[in-house]
């Protein structure tokens, strides 16, 4: 018999086919559970894995922002955040904005915690002078939020100012402090609505800070990365801040009277007696 003699590279494929060939396969539900693990499902913003999704051991929450242009330079700051701003969103056109806020949140499982509304600055470029309409186009759309998500807390920015000094920007700085001050007193009588105060945070004793907005915009509405960080400074400060604990209660009430009862409620017999006690004698 001839002997095959083999190279020491023949060897090695050798050894390498008989290593492969008798390794245990795995099984089809193995294989599924692998291709399974290295998927990666994302739960809208990009934010949130499939696992967290389905690990509701921790109870994860959302906060929203709702808002227009402005808002939209905001982008994603915090992994809890889903920013479902757009650009020329306002009050009138509110429903809409909303829905777009309800398809983001239904792709997760989280509970929404807050919900932020930032809009008017369109509104105000729309009704200018008529500051009464805006006032019922914001009521609604703050009844809308807390009817679409009733657990969580509202929380209603005041509208910024615009930059410049011509009469018509004034004109409608006037409006907007007009309607911020309806804001504030809807937030002090709604309950679970608190108030996000926007505007100070541009103004600088009493003036504008024009270094918060957008150089190139002429309309003087568009803030610039500074106004963006300010802007996000304060919308987590209500983001981050605890919830107040509203707690019932319990007025003691006066007890009934009973009507069986002499002592408190005399009858007409006893009434008569003690009037002709009471009345001088005649002489």
């Amino acid at each position: 018999m001839n002997r095959i003699v083999l190279t020491v590279t023949q060897k090695a494929i050798l050894y390498e086919t008989v290593r492969v060939s008798t390794r245990p396969r795995k099984s089809r539900q193995e294989t599924k559970s692998d291709e399974h693990s290295d998927s990666h499902s994302v739960c809208d913003n990009d934010t949130f894995s499939e696992s967290e999704k389905n690990d509701t051991s921790d109870n994860r929450t959302l906060n929203v922002l709702i808002g227009a242009s402005n808002c939209s330079r905001l982008g994603e700051t915090d992994e809890n955040l889903v920013n479902a701003s757009k650009s020329g969103a306002n009050f009138e056109n509110f429903t809409q904005i909303l829905d777009l806020a309800v398809q983001k949140t239904d792709t997760c499982s989280f509970k929404v915690d807050k919900v932020s509304i930032c809009l008017g600055t369109n509104d105000i470029s729309k009704h200018k002078d008529d500051s009464d309409q805006i006032n019922l186009l914001v009521t609604k759309a703050v009844a809308q939020v807390k009817s679409t998500y009733p657990e969580s807390q509202v929380g209603l920015c005041s509208i910024i100012p615009r930059k410049g000094n011509s009469v018509q920007i004034n004109r409608l700085n006037q409006s907007a402090t007009s309607v911020n001050k309806f804001i504030r007193k809807l937030c002090a009588r709604e309950d679970n609505v608190e108030y996000v105060d926007l505007e100070k945070v541009f103004y600088k004793s009493g003036t504008i800070i024009r270094s918060m907005f957008d150089k190139a915009d002429n309309s003087g509405v568009h803030i610039n990365t500074e106004g963006a960080q300010n802007i996000n400074r304060k919308l987590g400060d209500f983001f981050h801040s605890p919830r107040p604990c509203v707690q019932e209660l319990n007025t003691p009430m006066d007890p009934k009277r009973k009507r069986s009862d002499g002592t408190t409620t005399p009858t007409s017999a006893d009434r008569m007696s003690k009037r002709s006690n009471t009345e001088p004698k005649k002489a």
